[in-house]
This record gives structure tokens, sequence and C-alpha cells, in this order.
């Protein structure tokens, strides 16, 4: 997978794009709200697409959450919760 984010101008905000596995391209955009970076976008693949939204947040002791959503037929489902820690070094 590769991401960039770029300054919008048409658009007036943060947007990106990836190239995913699978022939997946996504694109949409990233914005902070609520102390979390929010990335929104869709996915397209052959034969559809589906929305998506991520939440990266600093949680307790500096640990990074990575939270995933993807839209269905009765609003946002939870999809993969990452937690990373650093770990204590010797």
């Amino acid at each position: 997978m590769k991401t960039w984010y770029f300054w919008d101008w048409e658009q007036d905000q943060i947007s990106f794009l990836s190239l995913l596995n699978k022939d997946k391209i996504s694109r949409g955009s990233a914005k902070m709200e609520d102390g979390k970076i929010v990335v929104m976008g869709k996915s397209y693949f052959k034969g559809g697409s589906n929305d998506f939204k991520k939440n990266f947040e600093t949680g307790d002791g500096g640990k990074q959450i990575d939270l995933f959503y993807r839209k269905t037929g009765i609003g946002w489902t939870q999809g993969h919760l990452i937690e990373y820690q650093r770990k204590n070094q010797k």
C-alpha cells in the first residue's frame, strides 16, 4: 500500500490517494476532530466500492490507536482496532 496526502486547492482540504493491494484504490480527506486525526474516504475495486473512516489518536501512556470503520446499510460498523505501544528498551 502506498498513500499520498496533499493539499487539495479545489476542495480546500487535505486529501489523499492510496494504491492498495488486490487492484483497489482509495481516496478521501483527512482532518483533525476532537483531538483525533480522522480519515474518511471511499475504496474502489472491480465491481463496487465502499465508504470507510479511520480514527488515529494517542491514548494513555502514549499508546497510538488506529480504529477502522466501514459503512454498511445500518451505519458505521467497526472493523479493526490496532494499538501500538513502544516497548521499553534497555
